[in-house]
C-alpha cells in the first residue's frame, strides 16, 4: 500500500502551485494526502488543531486571500498549511455583540453575544452599547424610582408597584383610604393635603407674578394629550382668572422644577373635562424649563395643568399681555422676508410655540419650524449666508435649516442643524430664492441675526471632493472656525439630533491593510467628532469616534481611497495627529513580573495581544478604583526604551475587559509611575494615554480597573512630539 500514497503525493504535488491551489483549509483538508515523506503526519490532524490544514511544500500553496482575518504559511515540520488568525481583524467595534473571532477556514465569525442575565427575577439586565458594561436595575414596573416590595433584598419598597403614585418614597395623603407610603398604616397622623391639587382646590391666579407650587401627594385626575399619566402621575391645577374690564390676553407661562423631575402644561377651556384641551407641551429631556402661552384669553377663569414625572415643586412664572396673533410664517407660501439683496443684515424676533409647521425636515423639531426668504439678486452674486439663532428660555437649543426655491418637499432641504445657539454659515450660495427655517427644541422666544456677505475663499479641507492628503505620522492644527458645515456625514449626531458643526476632510488611500490611529483635541470645551468614510462622505461606512478621548482606531483596514473628517460644534481649533502602519501582526504577552524576561517593544511600537486573567497581581495602579485590595488585578509588563523626546501612544481598544495602563520610568522594572501617566478603562476600550516623554526606559503595565482581567490588546505608537494648540 505505501507505493499507492507515493503515487497519489504525486498526482496532489504535481497539482500545486502557487496559483490554483484549492482550500487546503477546506472540509476535505485532513485527506489532502501525505506529507513530503509520503506518510501521513499521525500525531497532528486538521480535526485536532483548527489552524493546520492540508498538505504543503512552500507558503505559496498555503495562500488565502479571501480569508484576510489570517496569515498562512507552510509548517515544514509537519509539512502542512499553519494558519495565525488574528482576532482584532475581525473586531466590528461593538461589545454587546461579542468579540468575533477569526476562523482559518471560514474568515470573521461572530463572537458569542453579550449575556447580562443574571437570572434573578428582581433584576433587570441589559447591555448598554455606550459604556460598554452590563446594567441592572431592581425590578420598578410603574417607573416611580422604587422597586418592587416583592425584591425587598434588593433594596423594594414598593407596596403597590403598578401604582406609581405609591411608593416608600411618596408622602401618606390624607383620607384617600390608601397606604401611600407603604409604611403599614393608612391615613396616618403625620399625612398631607396636597393644595391645588383638583378643580374645587385649584390655585387662583389673576395677575402677573412668579408663583411655587408643590406637587407632593398629588395625582392625576385630568387627562393629557403630551403626558401620559404613568409618565406624570402628579397633578396641580391652577385657575387662570382673567378680570373684567381689561380685555382679552394673552397669558404666558414659563415653568421649571426646583429638586428635580420634568414638568408637562396644558391648558383648556373646561377644568376637568380633557375634551376641551386647548394646548399642551412637555419639557423635553435635557431643558431647564418648559412654555406654554395660552392665547386671546377673554375675561373669564380657564384651567392651567401642571403635571409632574414626581413629587417636586414648581416655579411658575405668569404673565398677562396684550394679545399678539400666533405666527403664520408655517410653510413656504407664508414665508416672511429676511433678506433680499438691498438689506444685507437685519435682526429679528420670533415667538415659537407648538404651532407646528408644515415643512418634511431632516431635523426633529419639537416647536415651529418657522419660515423666512432669503433672495440674492443676480446683480450681487453668490454670497455667503449666515442665519444665528438664540433661543430665549434656558436649555432649549434652535434649529435652522436651508432649502431652495421649491421648499415644500424634503428633497428641497439643502441641509438643516442645531445647536445652542445655532450659528448656521453657508458659503458662495449662488444667485437665487432660498428659505430658511427657524424651530426649537421647546416653545421659546428666538432672536434671528442675518446676513449676506462676499464669498469667502474656502480652505483646501472644506470638502471631501478635492480635499488634501491626511498628513501622516504628525499632527496638524485645523482652525474649523473657517469652515462652513457641508460634509453630510456627521460623528456628533444621533437619536434625531443633527448638530450644526463645522467640519474638514482629508484623503487617506491605502495600498495595502494596514492600521489606521487618528487622534483630535480640541480646545476649551468643545466637541470633536472624527469619521472614516468613503470618498464621497455621504455616510460613515468605517468608523466614528466622539467623546473623550476622540480617536478613530480601525485595524488591518483594507486597501483603499477613504476620507478622514473632523467636525466641531464650536468651530474651534483643533489638532489633528494620524498614524498608519502596515497590518500589524500581534506581539507576544507581557511579562508577569519584573522576576520574567523583559518583554522589549520596538521604537516604533507595535500592537501586542494576550490575557491577563492566568497572571499574578504585583504592582498597584494610581488610577484603579478605591478600596482596591493591595496590587488589585493581574497584569503584565512591557519595557520600551525611548532614545529621543516623543509622544507615546497607547490604546486599549479591542480589549475584552475594562482595563487600566500605567506608565513607569526607571532603569529597572517596575520604575515608578510618570505623571499623569495612569489611564483607567471606566468602560471597554477606554483606556488610552497620549504622553510626552523623554529619553530613557519605561515600562507599561497593562492591568484591570476594579479586579477586571481577561484578553486584552495593547496598540503602542511612537511619534514625534504633538504642537501645542494655539
Amino acid at each position: 500500500m505505501r507505493h499507492i500514497w507515493f503515487v497519489v503525493l504525486g498526482l496532489v504535488l504535481g497539482g500545486c502551485g502557487n496559483s490554483g491551489v484549492r482550500d487546503r483549509f477546506g472540509d476535505d483538508a485532513s485527506t489532502d494526502g501525505a506529507g513530503g515523506d509520503g506518510v501521513l503526519p499521525d500525531t497532528v490532524f486538521p480535526e485536532t488543531d483548527p489552524n493546520l490544514g492540508g498538505p504543503c511544500l512552500d507558503d505559496g500553496q498555503c495562500l488565502r486571500p479571501d480569508i484576510p482575518c489570517a496569515s498562512f504559511k507552510c509548517d515544514l515540520t509537519v509539512k502542512r498549511c499553519r494558519a495565525t488568525p488574528d482576532d482584532t481583524k475581525c473586531d466590528d467595534g461593538l461589545y454587546c455583540n461579542g468579540q468575533e473571532k477569526c476562523d482559518a477556514r471560514v474568515g470573521c465569525v461572530p463572537g458569542a453575544v453579550v449575556d447580562c442575565n443574571k437570572g434573578d427575577t428582581c433584576s433587570i439586565d441589559t447591555c448598554v452599547e455606550e459604556t460598554r458594561k452590563c446594567e441592572s436595575k431592581v425590578r420598578d414596573a410603574d417607573g416611580d424610582g422604587d422597586p418592587t416590595l416583592a425584591c425587598a433584598d434588593k433594596g423594594g419598597k414598593d407596596c403597590d408597584d403598578t401604582d406609581p403614585t405609591v411608593s416608600s418614597k411618596a408622602k401618606e395623603i390624607c383620607g384617600n383610604k390608601k397606604d401611600d407610603d407603604c409604611d403599614g398604616t393608612i391615613d396616618e397622623a403625620d399625612c398631607v393635603k396636597p393644595a391645588y391639587s383638583t378643580c374645587d382646590t385649584a390655585l387662583v391666579v389673576d395677575k402677573p407674578g412668579t408663583y411655587a407650587v408643590s406637587l407632593v401627594g398629588t395625582a392625576r385626575t385630568v387627562p393629557a394629550s403630551c403626558a401620559s399619566t404613568s409618565e406624570f402621575p402628579r397633578q396641580v391645577v391652577v385657575a387662570v382668572k382673567v378680570p373684567s374690564g381689561d380685555g382679552n390676553r394673552d397669558v404666558n407661562v414659563v415653568a421649571n422644577t426646583l429638586g428635580g423631575g420634568r414638568l408637562a402644561l396644558a391648558s383648556g377651556k373646561a377644568c376637568g373635562d380633557g375634551g376641551t384641551e386647548t394646548g399642551c407641551v412637555q419639557q423635553p429631556v435635557g431643558t431647564t424649563t418648559v412654555r406654554l402661552k395660552m392665547r386671546d384669553l377673554a375675561p373669564g377663569t380657564y384651567p392651567l395643568y401642571v403635571l409632574s414625572t414626581g413629587e417636586a415643586t414648581a416655579e411658575l412664572k405668569i404673565d398677562f399681555l396684550v394679545p399678539t396673533p400666533p405666527p403664520t410664517n408655517l410653510g413656504c407660501a407664508t414665508a416672511l422676508p429676511l433678506l433680499d439683496g438691498t438689506t444685507t443684515t437685519t435682526t429679528a424676533s420670533a415667538e415659537i410655540g407648538t404651532s407646528a409647521g408644515t415643512l418634511a425636515t431632516a431635523c426633529t423639531t419639537a416647536a415651529g419650524p418657522l419660515t423666512y426668504k432669503v433672495q440674492i439678486p443676480t446683480t450681487l452674486g453668490p454670497r455667503d449666508l449666515r442665519v444665528r439663532a438664540t433661543a430665549g428660555s434656558a436649555g432649549a437649543r434652535t434649529i435652522v435649516g436651508l432649502r431652495d426655491e421649491g421648499c415644500v418637499t424634503l428633497a428641497n432641504e439643502l441641509r438643516c442643524g442645531q445647536g445652542n445657539p445655532a450659528d448656521f454659515f453657508v458659503r458662495a450660495l449662488s444667485p437665487g430664492t432660498y428659505y430658511v427655517t427657524v424651530g426649537a427644541t421647546t416653545p421659546t422666544d428666538v432672536l434671528i441675526d442675518a446676513g449676506l456677505a462676499a464669498p469667502s475663499t474656502p480652505p483646501a479641507t472644506e470638502v471631501c471632493t478635492g480635499a488634501p492628503k491626511l498628513p501622516l505620522d504628525t499632527t496638524v492644527v485645523v482652525d474649523l472656525g473657517l469652515h462652513a458645515d457641508d460634509i453630510a456625514a456627521t460623528c456628533l449626531g444621533g437619536g434625531g439630533y443633527v448638530p450644526i458643526a463645522r467640519d474638514a476632510a482629508y484623503a487617506l488611500t491605502l495600498d495595502a491593510p494596514s492600521d489606521l490611529l487618528v487622534v483630535a483635541r480640541s480646545s476649551g470645551s468643545d466637541s470633536v467628532g472624527l469619521g472614516l468614510s468613503s470618498a464621497s462622505c455621504s455616510a460613515v461606512e468605517f468608523g466614528c469616534s466622539r467623546g473623550y478621548p476622540t480617536r478613530l482606531v480601525k485595524r488591518a483596514l483594507p486597501a483603499g481611497e477613504y476620507r478622514v473628517f473632523v467636525e466641531s460644534a464650536l468651530g474651534a481649533k483643533t489638532s489633528l495627529s494620524s498614524f498608519v502602519r502596515p497590518a500589524a501582526t500581534p506581539g507576544p504577552v507581557g511579562a508577569d513580573s519584573c522576576k520574567d524576561t523583559a518583554v522589549v517593544i520596538p521604537k516604533e511600537g507595535g500592537l501586542f495581544v494576550g490575557t491577563t486573567a492566568d497572571k499574578k497581581s504585583d504592582y498597584d495602579s494610581s488610577c484603579d478604583a478605591p478600596s482596591m485590595p493591595k496590587y488589585g488585578a493581574p497584569e503584565v509588563v512591557y519595557r520600551i526604551d525611548i532614545d529621543k523626546k516623543s509622544r507615546l501612544i497607547l490604546d486599549a481598544a479591542g480589549s475584552a475587559y475594562t482595563t487600566t495602563l500605567s506608565v513607569r520610568k526607571g532603569p529597572t522594572c517596575p520604575g515608578v509611575e510618570v505623571e499623569n501617566g495612569c489611564a483607567a478603562g471606566y468602560y471597554v476600550d477606554n483606556a488610552f494615554l497620549d504622553l510626552s516623554v523623554d529619553p530613557g526606559t519605561y515600562w507599561i503595565v497593562v492591568d484591570g480597573y476594579s479586579l477586571a482581567s481577561g484578553s486584552y490588546r495593547l496598540d503602542v505608537r511612537v511619534a514625534p512630539p504633538a504642537p501645542p494648540l494655539p
